[in-house]
């Protein structure tokens, strides 16, 4: 009775450490997702207000990032594929052509996608359309969010609950 006892215990707080697990993980990427959003969302509406001005003054905001690890790229590109004003000086003037950037480009509103980075750890893109007079949309920003922090968050936290759960098997069985 007592190893059907404990297989059942431990079943249950198998079950009760993955929901967990999984709720906290859907709490990490909500907060890193409304972060970028956030950030993207004002980056957007001060770039609506100096598109038209100057495009310098987007890139004195952008600059501000250089040294910010979670913000891997800040690209504005404008309404022919080009990049226009960059975190890394050297892109802008580079045409992205690659179809899955056109794909995106057929909504107008924003896109929030998930994509390994260049290095293939999880990244956050957020592509935000740029709105003037009328809602003409002469440019996006896309801003490319390293998930290395939350991923780091989410291996604590699995290895928080495997020390928990076997120091509480080892309480059951001693």
């Amino acid at each position: 009775h007592t190893d059907f006892l404990s297989a059942i215990i431990l079943v249950i707080m198998s079950v009760g450490s993955a929901l967990m697990l999984y709720e906290l993980r859907t709490t990490l990427r909500e907060a890193a997702e409304a972060r970028g959003l956030a950030f993207s969302r004002a980056l957007a509406l001060m770039g609506g207000l100096v598109i038209s001005d100057k495009l310098f003054r987007i890139q004195e905001e952008i600059n501000r990032y250089q040294q910010d690890p979670d913000i891997l790229e800040i690209d504005v590109i404008d309404k022919d594929h080009m990049i226009v004003a960059a975190k890394h000086v050297e892109r802008i003037g580079t045409t992205l052509e690659d179809t899955r950037w056109r794909e995106l480009l057929q909504r107008k509103d924003e896109v929030l996608t998930y994509r390994p980075d260049t290095k293939g750890r999880p990244a956050l893109v957020i592509i935000e359309p740029v709105v003037v007079k009328e809602e003409q949309i002469p440019a996006r920003i896309r801003t490319i969010f390293s998930l290395a922090g939350v991923r780091r968050e989410e291996l604590a936290l699995v290895q928080r609950i495997v020390l928990v759960t076997l120091m509480l098997m080892l309480g059951g069985i001693l």
